[in-house]
C-alpha cells in the first residue's frame, strides 16, 4: 500500500510541476524507478496479482500471507499501475476468483477472523479505490468496477433507508448491514462512507 501511494504522488508531483513550469522529470524517474521494482518484487506472476514480502537478513523475500487481500489489487490499480505482463484478464479472473468479491461489494480479505479489517467488512475507501482503479482499464475491468460499485452504493442506500445512518464499513454479504469485528463499535455517520457513495452515484447514477 505505502509504494503505491508514494507511486501515485510522485507522478502527482510531476504533473504539478509541469503544470506550474518547472521540471517533473526527476518525480516521473522517481516514479518509474518505484513501479519497476514494485513490479519486480511484489507482483505474483502465477496469482496475477501484487502481493505483500517479507524480507529477511539476507534481502530474502516470500510472500506475506497465502490468501488474497483487496489490497493485493485495488491500491496498485488506484495509484495507476497496470499488471506488468499486460494481461488484464486475467487479473480480472484473479480477482473474481477470489472469494473477495461479495454481492454487496468486495472485502478486505477472504478470511473472516472476526477482525475488522478481514472478511466480510466492506471498507468504503477499499471500493472506490477499486472501483477507480479497473475502471480505468477498461473493458471487462470496468464492467467488474460497475458491479462492485452499484452494489455497493445500493448497500449503502439500504443501510440509510433502513437504519436512518450511514456506516464506517459494510458487511459485504448482507445488503444495508454494519460491518463488525475489531476492538471498537463500528461508528456511524462515517465521512469516507458518504464521500464513497457519492462518488458511486456520480459515476454510475448521473449519466
Amino acid at each position: 500500500d505505502l509504494n503505491a501511494a508514494l507511486y501515485r504522488i510522485e507522478r502527482r508531483l510531476a504533473s504539478m510541476r509541469e503544470a506550474l513550469g518547472r521540471d517533473g522529470a526527476p518525480y516521473d524517474a522517481a516514479a518509474d524507478a518505484r513501479a519497476a521494482a514494485m513490479n519486480g518484487v511484489l507482483w505474483d506472476g502465477a496469482a496475477h496479482r501484487w502481493r505483500d514480502v517479507v524480507l529477511d537478513d539476507r534481502g530474502a523475500t516470500t510472500w506475506a500471507s497465502p490468501g488474497p487481500a483487496l489490497s493485493d489489487f485495488c491500491t496498485p490499480l488506484w495509484a495507476g499501475l497496470d499488471p506488468p505482463d499486460g494481461d488484464v484478464a486475467a487479473l480480472v479472473a484473479a480477482l473474481q476468483a477470489s472469494g473477495l468479491i461479495g454481492a454487496w461489494g468486495a472485502a478486505a480479505t477472504s478470511v473472516d477472523t472476526g477482525q475488522q479489517w478481514d472478511a466480510p467488512n466492506a471498507w468504503p475507501p477499499l471500493q472506490d479505490m477499486l472501483v477507480e482503479g479497473l475502471a480505468r482499464l477498461g473493458g471487462d475491468a470496468a464492467a467488474l468496477a460497475e458491479t462492485v460499485g452499484r452494489a455497493w452504493a445500493a448497500s449503502a442506500r439500504a443501510g440509510w433507508e433502513r437504519h436512518g445512518t450511514m456506516f464506517e464499513k459494510y458487511d459485504s454479504g448482507r445488503e444495508g448491514e454494519r460491518g463488525a469485528g475489531g476492538e471498537y463499535a463500528p461508528q456511524e455517520g462515517f465521512g469516507w462512507s458518504n464521500g464513497a457513495a457519492l462518488l458511486m452515484v456520480e459515476r454510475y447514477f448521473l449519466k
